[in-house]
Parts: structure tokens; C-alpha cells; sequence
């Protein structure tokens, strides 16, 4: 993971308040990682400095995002103490991450 890209990305402020537990997406990081829409208008839905998901567990499309993750070998998991989910392609710190279930079908 490049470092300078990363500290440049961390020192950035938030202008909205993300709920990765929520319905949104996070604009905010998007547009610090300078993600432009594709041609259906869509951004990115991981943010590939760090591995998390922009998208709320609840946003239409979360699930269509991580089963896109899992065909490029990514597993979700859940920060445990923000709640936020990111993909990883190694098993990331325990103490940090449990992997993400989802219990029920939106």
C-alpha cells in the first residue's frame, strides 16, 4: 500500500458524517481518493488504500458490491468498533475484524 497516498487520504476532514451502518454512501472519501463515475454514472464502491466499502449496509447496491469483491477473491469484514465493513484478501487483524454475515436479506 503506498504510503504517501494513504497519510494524504487519512489527514483529509470529512465534511459529512458516513453511517456504515446506513442507507449512504461516502461521498467524502470518494472524492478525497479522486474516483470518477464509470459510464453507467456509478463511483467506486471500495476504497482500495484501505479496503472499505463506501456504501452503507442498508445503500440498494452494498450486496452487489461485495459479491463484485468475492469474484476478485476479497472477504467482507466488519470493523468491531465502528461497525464499518471493508474486503481484504488476507485475514486481517482478529482483534480488529470479524467477518461480515449478513443476518437477513434486506
Amino acid at each position: 500500500m503506498p504510503e504517501a497516498p494513504l497519510k494524504s487520504f487519512l489527514k483529509r476532514k470529512p465534511r459529512r458524517k458516513f453511517d456504515p451502518l446506513g442507507s449512504g454512501f461516502d461521498i467524502d472519501q470518494a472524492n478525497a481518493l479522486g474516483f470518477q463515475r464509470g459510464p453507467q454514472g456509478h463511483l467506486q464502491s471500495r476504497n482500495p488504500l484501505t479496503g472499505q466499502i463506501l456504501k452503507g449496509i442498508k445503500h440498494p447496491t452494498f450486496d452487489l458490491a461485495l459479491e463484485t469483491d468475492r469474484k476478485l477473491g476479497f472477504l467482507p469484514y466488519q470493523d468491531r468498533q465502528t461497525g464499518a465493513i471493508f474486503t481484504f484478501k488476507k485475514n486481517p487483524d482478529p482483534n480488529r475484524f470479524i467477518l461480515f454475515k449478513r443476518s437477513h436479506k434486506k
